[in-house]
């Protein structure tokens, strides 16, 4: 199975699993009450695939500043027919205790090209050499006990889980030994390594207690989407590739409460396929075929928003956007 064969089958389990979010299921599949379920397990193949190719992109690719801007760029242009399919929930004041309407949230939300970015972002700054330096400085070991300390002042006990206090401790304790072992000069490796460490631990603070000004942006799988793409950049053979997305599936559909088997299955399903991964790129090359799987996201939300407004009517739809303004 090569590359393309892959993006294929994960663009077409997004495609499922998207007009199934947005209940399109009821109006083709009217009869059948179960497709809504199958839809949402097949989806689950999409990002375990989508990560991966992001981390060949990582190591292939020439001009990796061209290749996250276009990832920016597609996401910002995304977002608009994202929040009006995927995040309508938050748009619309109908569904009262449910869903409580706030429309800052569906733009808040963000799509999951800003989670592949800020994953290629990490690749970069954990994997590239020429970053080490980065590393190395005193600067970074300066504005990581930065980070620990604005991470200290924005605390909310009332709020805060013991996990995130825990990573709160962690960040802290980590950029202080950073900062002992630049003023020492020693035990090197170890330093660089609590470095990587501590930008990660503010990661996850930063995507799961929000810390940043009350922004409160959300992206789409959090920090273990972000986790996913890091693994996958160590995972050499395609069986420890396998392995790395089984587990991620098992103890991210497990960590949201009961688990969740359909989806669990859709993510071994994104495993196997990984592991008839032959290294090759596809069978026959175009240099556009990359520049269509970009395009293809954004048009397919505009596509599902465009057949959701033909099922429930334009007037719905309209009364959205009113209520936005």
């Amino acid at each position: 199975m090569t590359e393309l064969m892959l993006k294929l089958a994960a663009f077409l389990a997004m495609v499922i699993d998207h007009a199934a979010a947005c209940r399109l299921d009821r109006v083709f599949f009217p009869a059948f009450s179960k497709v809504y379920m199958i839809s949402r397990a097949i989806g689950r193949m999409a990002f375990p695939i989508y990560a991966f190719c992001l981390v060949e992109g990582f190591r292939h690719s020439h001009d990796l500043r061209r290749y996250g801007g276009r990832l920016l760029l597609l996401g910002v242009i995304s977002q608009l027919p994202y929040a009006f399919t995927l995040n309508r929930w938050y748009l619309e004041p109908a569904f009262g205790a449910v869903f409580p309407a706030d429309p800052s949230r569906a733009f808040r939300n963000l799509n999951i090209l800003f989670t592949l970015f800020i994953g290629l972002v990490l690749l970069v700054f954990f994997r590239k050499k020429p970053l080490a330096r980065v590393i190395q400085s005193k600067g970074l070991a300066v504005l990581l006990l930065a980070c620990g300390g604005f991470a200290v002042y924005t605390a909310e006990p009332e709020f805060d889980s013991r996990f995130r206090r825990l990573c709160t401790v962690l960040l802290l304790a980590s950029a202080i030994a950073v900062a002992l072992l630049h003023v020492w000069r020693k035990h090197l490796a170890l330093r660089d390594w609590l470095a990587r460490f501590a930008v990660l631990v503010f990661v996850v603070l930063l995507f799961e207690r929000y810390p940043l000004a009350h922004l409160r942006c959300n992206i789409d799988y959090g920090v273990w989407g972000i986790l996913l793409i890091l693994c996958l950049s160590y995972a050499e053979s395609r069986w420890s590739r396998a392995l790395v997305v089984l587990l991620w599936g098992a103890l991210f559909y497990s960590s949201l409460g009961m688990p969740d088997w359909g989806s669990i299955r859709g993510t071994a399903a994104a495993a196997l396929l990984l592991l008839l991964y032959n290294g090759e790129r596809s069978r026959k090359p175009h240099p556009k075929l990359n520049k269509a799987f970009y395009a293809a996201y954004p048009l397919h939300l505009a596509v599902i928003w465009a057949m959701v407004i033909a099922a429930e009517g334009p007037l719905t739809q309209l009364k959205l956007l009113k209520y936005y303004l």
